[in-house]
C-alpha cells in the first residue's frame, strides 16, 4: 500500500506512527515545505554562558520580527512564525517549518473528556493517549485537576514549579466553590523530559520563551526525524496545493515548478488545520465556506503580597506553564475554562529593555518572579473568534472576522469565581481587566465530522482516498490544550487508513 502524508508536525506523528505501526506493508511519502526550524541564532550553549552579543542579537531579532506587542509570542532562538491577516490584521499563525508549531508551543498535553468528545463519532481515545504518553512522555502527576480528567496519562516526574506557585495550588483547592465555576489547580501536564539522567533533561535555566538549548520540550521533529529513518518512509519537500482523488495524485509546487505523484492508495492531509483546509479547498474548488476556531485567549495578572517562602529559588524555574487552573462550570450553558500560570519571566524584561539594561534590573526581576504571576486563559470555541476563509484569484488562502469573541460581560462570572478561589494566603487578583490576545495558536472545526458543507466521516474521509488528520475534523474547540488530542487522533485515522 502506497500512502502519502502532507506535513510533519504533531498530527503527521501521530499518524505516521499509527500507519506504521499496522501489520500491512506499506510505502510512505511525507511532503513537507521544509523549511529548517534551526535559525542562525540557535545554540547549545547553555544561557549563563551566552554573551552580551549573544543576548543584543537574540532579541533583537526577536523585536525586529514581532514587534513591541505584550506579551511578546515565544520565539525560537529568534525566529518566530508567520501570521495570516485577518481584515489585515496579523492574527492565526502559518505553520511552514518542519515540526509544525510545536517548536513553538507550551508543551502542554491535556485530553478531551468525555463530555468534549460527544459532538465526535467515536466514543473513546483512552487508548490513542496512552500510545501518545509513551511517545512523547509527559510531565505529571495525580492531583485535584483529575476531578475534570478523570484519567491521567503523564508518565514523567512532574516539572517543579516555583513555591509560590505550589502555595498558590494549596489556597484554590482549600477555597470553598462559590459563584458560576469550581476552580481547581493542578500540575501542568507538559511534553517535557524532567528524568535527571536523560541527556535532555530540563535544567530549570528559564529561557524557555527564547527557545530550549538542551530541547528538553518536545517538539514533532524529535519524532519524525526517527521516523523518516525507517526504510519504508521517503521526505519530499514541496509546498502541497491540491490533491486528486481519482489517481491518488498529489500536486505539489517546488524548486522545478508544479509537478504530481500519483498512485497512491491513501493521502493523509496533517497540514494543521489551515493548511489542510486551504487543500481540500483547491482541490474542490471551494472558493469560500469554511470557518475556523481560534480559542480566545486573556492575560491577566496574579500578585503574591504574603512573605516569600525562604527557599525561593534566585535563578532556577521554568517558563512555561507551572500550574493549570481548572474552571469546572457549576451553572448550565457553561463550559470548562483552562486558566495558564507562569512565573514573571526574565523574556519578558529582556524583550523590553535594552540588553545593557539587564545588570541593573536584574535584582529585581529575581524578587518579582514569585511575587508577579502571569495567567494565560483559553475559553471554549462557543466563546472564541472565528474567520471565515476565502480563496481569492490566484488560489491564496484569505481570512476575514465572521464573529468576535466573549464580551467582558460575559467573562464578568468567570472573573468572580477566579478571585474568590485566588484571594486567599496572600495572593491577589487585581480589578482589572482581562487584555485579550490576538490569537491563541489553537485552530479547528473548519472541516469537522458530520458537516453538511462538506461532509467528513469519522475515519476523516473527506475525498475518496483523502483523509484529514488534524483539527480541523474537531466539531469544537474546548479550551482544552488541542495537541494531545490532535496526535491521538491522528493516531486513529493512520491506523484505520490502512486496516
Amino acid at each position: 500500500m502506497r500512502i502519502a502524508i502532507i506535513g510533519s508536525g504533531a498530527a503527521a506523528v501521530g499518524a505516521l506512527h499509527g500507519i506504521l505501526g499496522g501489520e500491512r506493508e506499506v510505502e510512505v511519502a511525507v511532503f513537507d515545505r521544509g523549511v529548517s526550524p534551526h535559525g542562525e541564532l540557535e545554540t547549545g550553549v547553555a544561557p549563563e554562558r551566552w554573551s552580551h552579543e549573544d543576548h543584543r542579537r537574540l532579541y533583537r531579532a526577536a523585536r525586529g520580527e514581532l514587534g513591541l506587542r505584550f506579551p511578546p509570542p515565544k520565539t525560537h532562538f529568534g525566529q518566530r512564525l508567520p501570521q495570516h491577516r485577518v481584515d489585515g490584521v496579523p492574527r492565526p499563525f502559518r505553520s511552514e517549518l518542519f515540526g509544525g508549531l510545536t517548536n513553538f508551543w507550551g508543551a502542554t498535553m491535556l485530553p478531551f473528556t468525555s463530555d468534549e468528545l460527544a459532538p465526535w463519532p467515536i466514543d473513546d481515545l483512552s487508548e490513542e493517549y496512552r500510545e501518545i504518553a509513551h511517545l512523547v512522555g509527559i510531565a505529571g502527576r495525580r492531583d485535584a485537576l483529575n476531578e475534570y480528567f478523570p484519567e491521567e496519562f503523564s508518565n514523567l516526574p512532574p516539572l517543579r514549579p516555583l513555591p509560590a506557585v505550589e502555595r498558590l495550588e494549596s489556597a484554590v483547592n482549600a477555597a470553598p466553590a462559590e459563584g458560576a465555576y469550581r476552580v481547581v489547580a493542578g500540575a501542568n501536564r507538559a511534553a517535557v523530559e524532567t528524568r535527571p539522567e536523560e541527556p535532555r533533561s530540563c535544567v530549570y535555566c528559564g529561557e524557555c520563551m527564547v527557545g530550549c538549548f538542551r530541547d528538553s520540550v518536545y517538539g514533532a521533529r524529535h519524532s519524525m526525524e526517527g521516523l523518516l529513518g525507517r526504510p519504508q518512509v521517503r521526505y519530499l519537500v514541496g509546498d502541497v496545493r491540491a490533491v486528486d482523488p481519482a489517481r491518488g495524485a498529489v500536486v505539489v509546487r517546488g524548486a522545478q515548478g508544479t509537478e504530481e505523484h500519483a498512485g497512491f492508495d491513501r493521502i493523509l492531509l496533517a497540514a494543521g488545520c489551515l493548511g489542510s483546509t486551504e487543500i481540500v479547498m483547491r482541490s474542490l474548488g471551494l472558493r469560500e465556506g469554511p470557518e475556523v476556531f481560534d480559542n480566545a485567549v486573556y492575560v491577566f495578572p496574579i500578585l503574591f503580597l504574603g512573605r516569600r517562602a525562604s527557599r525561593d529559588p534566585a535563578d532556577h524555574y521554568v517558563a512555561l506553564s507551572n500550574l493549570i487552573l481548572g474552571c469546572l462550570p457549576r451553572e448550565p450553558g457553561r463550559d470548562f475554562v483552562q486558566a495558564q500560570v507562569y512565573p514573571f519571566f526574565d523574556y519578558l524584561w529582556r524583550y523590553y529593555l535594552p540588553v545593557g539594561a539587564w545588570r541593573l534590573v536584574q535584582p529585581l526581576a529575581r524578587r518579582l518572579r514569585a511575587r508577579v504571576l502571569w495567567v494565560r486563559m483559553y475559553l471554549h470555541s462557543r466563546r472564541s473568534p472565528r474567520y471565515a476563509l476565502h480563496l481569492d484569484g490566484s488560489g491564496r488562502l484569505r481570512l476575514s472576522s465572521a464573529a468576535p469573541g466573549a464580551t467582558p460581560g460575559e467573562l464578568a462570572p468567570l472573573m468572580r469565581s477566579l478571585r474568590r478561589a485566588v484571594g486567599r494566603e496572600g495572593f491577589y487578583l487585581p480589578p482589572v481587566r482581562p487584555l485579550p490576545q490576538r490569537t491563541s495558536s489553537h485552530y479547528a472545526g473548519t472541516l469537522p465530522f458530520g458537516g453538511e458543507a462538506v461532509p467528513v466521516a469519522a475515519d476523516g474521509a473527506v475525498l475518496p482516498g483523502v483523509h484529514l488528520c488534524d483539527s480541523a475534523t474537531f466539531p469544537e474547540a474546548p479550551a482544552t490544550s488541542p495537541t494531545f488530542t490532535i496526535m491521538a487522533n491522528a493516531l486513529r485515522i493512520g491506523r484505520s487508513a490502512v486496516a
